[in-house]
């Protein structure tokens, strides 16, 4: 055989290797994009904590690490601390753990889950807040000036706050959730959905009078939400009320027992920084609420028939139900055509 007749041969082999050497250059391509994109995370993180510092709050995870690779950024933070004014009040929080993933070829879309227990104090009062649970996931889609969706899912969540003046508030739920939704643009505004499954809370009981976990639902838009801002609640609320901010309640719900209450509305904060608005409340199984305010049970077909009339609408179709349009005007609720039922205080 001839050197050119084994010429052919030797380039046959030498092609047999070329999509390794493609492969290994792009492992190592994607390797080094991976670092280069962990390092500017970590480096963003820390650079934001600098900036918080500035501005006197301060953020501190004493054992943070980055991982994930290689088609993730994975996030994870042991015992992150907080100490700071935020909304204008001194507190301090911590948390036993957060880790948070996001995929390189989608990093828009941020999940994770957080490690209970959560502790917050306020020092100026000394109150205490504990919240725990079993499984905590939040989700969070868009970039860090717009915001796209965001949800947190909490299964077996347990609050328990203590005041300086020695009383307490404690709740729990199987399941509470929070979702929120870039709504339309043009209101600069956000949908969201709030549930409460299984919530049992002694307040609760003590208000309606029935001994039965409750759940509690409600969906709505909160318009002129790019307008909420500034160093105190009161600063964010009337930044929002000049903005033209309302609250819609396209439906919400509170069943315990015997109890169904629907309400839709929407409200609005008025120039005098009091709650302005219409809420339409329909409620079944009222017997154990009037009992308990000492209300005799047998006045609640004539409270339904009065809220029929009062509300412009035909008496409520079943025996037991009343319908009750309640308003917010100029400082006073009314009842219908029915003013000044009660003073409506300021917000802020």
């Amino acid at each position: 055989m001839t050197a050119k007749e084994a010429e052919p041969k030797k380039y046959r082999r030498i092609g047999l290797y070329v999509p390794i050497l493609v492969l290994l250059l792009l492992a190592i391509g994607w390797s080094v994009f991976w670092y280069i994109s962990a390092t500017i995370t970590g480096r963003e993180i820390g650079a934001w904590i600098k900036r918080e510092a500035e501005d006197g709050r301060i953020w501190a995870c004493p054992d943070r690490s980055v991982g994930g690779y290689p088609f993730r950024i994975e996030i994870t933070c042991k015992e992150p601390s907080f100490s700071g004014p935020a909304v204008g009040i001194p507190m301090a929080g911590k948390l036993a753990g957060i880790h948070l993933v996001a995929q390189l070829y989608n990093p828009k879309l941020v999940i994770g889950e957080a490690d209970g227990p959560f502790d917050l104090t306020l020092p100026q009062d000394g109150s205490h807040t504990n919240v725990n649970w079993k499984v905590l996931q939040i989700s969070v889609r868009g970039e860090p000036d717009t915001l796209q969706r965001a949800s947190l899912s909490a299964d077996q969540i347990e609050v328990k706050v203590a005041l300086p003046n020695g009383s307490s508030f404690n709740a729990r739920a199987d399941n509470f959730q929070i979702h929120l939704r870039q709504g339309d643009k043009g209101q600069h505004a956000s949908d969201f959905a709030v549930a409460g499954i299984n919530a049992v809370s002694s307040d609760l009981e003590d208000a309606t009078g029935i001994s039965a976990p409750a759940t509690l639902q409600a969906n709505g838009q909160i318009t002129q939400i790019n307008a909420i801002g500034g160093a105190t609640i009161a600063q964010m609320l009337d930044r929002w009320r000049l903005a033209g901010g309302t609250l819609t309640l396209e439906s919400a719900s509170l069943v315990q027992g015997s109890l169904n209450a629907q309400a839709t509305g929407s409200l609005r904060i008025d120039a005098g920084h009091r709650i302005e608005g219409r809420v339409d409340l329909t409620a079944s199984g009222l017997g154990p609420v009037l009992q308990r305010y000492g209300i005799a049970p047998q006045l609640l077909d004539i409270g339904g028939l009065i809220g029929g009339l009062l509300g412009g609408r035909a008496p409520a179709p079943r025996s037991g139900q009343i319908r009750v349009p309640l308003t917010f005007e100029r400082g006073q609720l009314g009842l219908g055509p029915v003013r000044g039922l009660a003073v409506v205080p300021p917000l802020y």
